[in-house]
């Protein structure tokens, strides 16, 4: 059964659906393992677009009230004054001598000491470099004029990217490979320890004797010296933000990084597209965003995306508190985050609530399988619902359930993924536990046999996200490499091998994986770069290298170099991909893929008609696509009413999911689907042979979605 989860174009939700395999007991018909697990970090508002009166880029943003909020392009200043956009008079800035005007990529400042920095553009004609350049605007009523606008400091071959002050007499700016320090006199450099290639982009610090600035590399500042530290991987880093010494982010061109006072981890975001800022308010509330209109937040627990009602790259972030917030970024894109109160830290859920009303800003995460749904609550632990008849929903019986139930013994939950005879969780601490059918191995504690409660898998104490295929079962580790376990007959280990593997072993190849999705018998993930690597059962092309052949390593999916979230099915695999687009292969025979067509494909096709896709879900014989505007669309087979749209007539091409709106997070299973809207509300449709429409009974199915009620 597999997992998925919810990255961001920023977010796509994946799923998977797992069939019998490996002498397992068969129930179900065969089919039916997904697990999209949908890292969902719910807040209390919503992100909405703000005319900004321009169709520059905006590079920077900054504020010294809510009614004095800057945005800056190159050519560009407009300033917020609590109402709307008004623009400033920045085109053709030229300095003192009359010979340059200038392209500004950062504002910043304190109070109404207001810089800006970037580079000057010699005159037409002249044979003169531009060097970079360091502006002061002294405010008149709240808009910098731009005659009086004072060159600071001419800054040779460094562009300023950003500021940063604790006080008027303590500014910070960086650029290229240099660091200069304002002391309300004037600026000097202070770049000793910052050597070439450093690249610098963001700034940030708990006082002049604590910075940190990243880009090409990370440097710790005490004020008078930059020391380089050691990180993991070769990210480009963007952003920085901290909520104290001790937690601090960083963001950039992979998963995010977080200093914990000690060393950084390496934390996935739900997303493998480039986050170019972050902004937090608490160590419970952090916001980033980036490519593709990527917006995700950390609840304290895990992150998770939030529609920012923007396609275009988001590159700047300044919120005034957890209910203010604002991002900017190309076109003159402005959003702004709004809230009646503010988002509440993972942990203080009360378990005990409806999972009508499950989010109230705690962080969810659901999985889906053939007939199973579990849902990660935001206080740390996690209910399940539908078959039990493997002990999948570890309550200690195999009775079916129709409403939530409780794992037993389960608490401090990060991630899980349910599959067609086992589950699997990753807690807190980085280790992973997993519980049911057993006999193949995937239960990863040594021993082939059947567990009622959950038990831990032995050999992980760093894992950040859990995959459950049909009797295998895999995580990503925070090194960036993945392990897997169990049955091995198809290579859905990735181990070269086919042996069945009781202990987890890594998946040759690759350690650089964002996020992983395991499938009935063949297993996918995404990598830094945007590409996906699968490995295991092809014999239906859903491997998607342009080959019907099983393979025991993993191989690279022909022409993917941006997908955000992948989904692999019983037999197709889906991806969301940074542009919107979802493109599909593998087995067709039932319109799974949803080209128009019941050709199988062995190389990724795309979806027609879909442009904007938020997160993505395979499942048995049918596939669903979370759009940013918070809708759905499904395809494929729709025997159950597993499509949504108030009938039972499959569909090759897809079709609007009726009622679903503000939806974060879908998932897929054996004929149904469900969805998880921002509020916390889980919606499922189609067969409820099993309860797993979560309404309370069994049976009769729904054509259109319906609320799950109990917790």
């Amino acid at each position: 059964m597999k997992q998925s989860k919810l990255a961001p174009v920023v977010c796509a939700c994946l799923a998977a659906f797992a069939v019998a395999h490996c002498g397992d007991d068969a129930t179900p018909p065969a089919g039916g393992g997904n697990n999209c697990s949908a890292l969902a970090s719910m807040v209390p508002g919503a992100w909405r677009p703000v005319a900004s009166g321009t169709t520059d880029s905006i590079l920077s943003m900054w504020a010294s009230a809510p009614d004095r909020l800057y945005i800056l392009g190159e050519q560009t200043l407009r300033r917020y004054n609590g109402t709307a956009f008004v623009a400033g008079p920045m085109v053709g800035l030229m300095d003192e001598m009359g010979k340059r005007n200038f392209r500004l990529v950062s504002i910043g400042g304190f109070g109404d000491s207001i810089f800006a920095g970037g580079a000057t553009i010699p005159a037409s004609g002249s044979a003169e470099a531009g060097v970079g350049a360091m502006l002061r605007f002294p405010v008149m009523g709240g808009m910098p004029p731009t005659t009086s606008a004072e060159v600071m400091a001419n800054l040779g071959g460094t562009e300023l990217r950003m500021f940063w002050g604790s006080s008027a007499t303590d500014i910070w700016a960086v650029g290229t490979d240099q660091a200069w320090h304002y002391d309300g006199t004037r600026w000097t450099n202070s770049s000793m320890g910052i050597t070439a290639g450093s690249d610098l982009q963001a700034i940030y610090g708990f006082g002049t004797n604590d910075l940190w600035a990243v880009g090409a590399k990370v440097y710790r500042g005490n004020g008078t010296t930059w020391t380089e530290q050691s990180l993991s991987g070769s990210t480009y880093y963007y952003g920085v933000w901290g909520a104290s010494a001790n937690d601090v982010w960083l963001v950039g061109t992979s998963a995010a990084q977080r200093w914990d006072g000690r060393q950084f981890n390496r934390v996935l975001t739900g997303t493998t597209g480039v986050l170019r800022a972050v902004w937090g308010s608490s160590a419970t509330d952090v916001w980033a965003v980036g490519a593709g209109g990527a917006a995700v937040h950390w609840n304290g627990a895990a992150w998770g995306p939030v529609p920012s009602m923007t396609t275009r790259d988001l590159r700047t972030i300044w919120g005034f508190s957890a209910n203010n917030i604002w991002a900017a970024g190309d076109n003159g894109a402005v959003v702004n985050y709004t809230a009646s109160s503010p988002p509440r830290p993972a942990g203080n859920c009360n378990q005990n609530t409806d999972m009508t009303n499950f989010g109230d800003g705690m962080g969810l995460r659901l999985a889906a399988t053939s007939q199973t749904i579990c849902a990660r609550r935001g206080d740390g632990t996690a209910a399940c619902w539908g078959a039990n008849n493997n002990g999948m929903i570890a309550d200690g019986t195999r009775e079916t359930r129709s409403t939530p139930t409780s794992i037993m013994g389960l608490t401090g939950v990060v991630d899980v993924a349910v599959g067609r005879f086992h589950g699997c969780a990753v807690k807190s601490d980085g280790t992973a536990w997993c519980w049911g059918v057993g006999r193949s191995g995937q239960i990863g504690n040594g021993m082939m046999v059947d567990q009622a409660t959950p038990v831990q898998v032995q050999g992980v104490d760093d894992a950040l996200s859990v995959a459950v295929g049909d009797a295998h079962s895999c995580v990503v580790r925070r090194s960036g490499s993945a392990s897997c376990w169990g049955a091995n007959a198809d290579g859905q280990v990735g181990d070269g091998t086919n042996s069945n593997r009781a202990f987890a072993v890594t998946v040759s190849g690759p350690t650089d994986f964002q996020q992983i999705d395991a499938g009935p018998n063949h297993t996918c993930g995404i990598r830094s770069n945007g590409g996906v690597s699968c490995w295991g059962r092809g014999t239906q092309g859903q491997l998607g290298n342009g080959m019907r052949v099983t393979s025991a390593t993993p191989v690279e999916a022909t022409g993917i170099a941006d997908a955000l979230a992948v989904s692999t099915g019983l037999g197709h695999t889906c991806v969301a991909r940074n542009s919107g687009a979802v493109f599909c292969w593998g087995s067709n025979a039932d319109g799974q893929l949803g080209d128009g067509t019941m050709m199988d494909r062995a190389t990724p096709t795309a979806v027609p008609g879909i442009s904007t896709a938020l997160g993505v879900g395979a499942g048995e014989k049918h596939s669903c696509v979370l759009l940013r505007n918070g809708g759905a669309r499904c395809w494929g087979s729709n025997a159950f009413g597993q499509l949504g749209n108030g009938n039972t007539t499959s569909s090759l091409t897809p079709v609007v999911v009726s009622v679903v709106d503000r939806a974060i997070a879908i998932v897929t299973g054996f004929g149904f689907s469900c969805a998880l809207r921002g509020s916390g509300q889980v919606l499922c449709w189609g067969s409820n042979m099993n309860g797993q429409l979560g309404r309370g009974n069994i049976g009769g199915n729904g054509v259109t979605p319906e609320p799950v009620t109990g917790l």
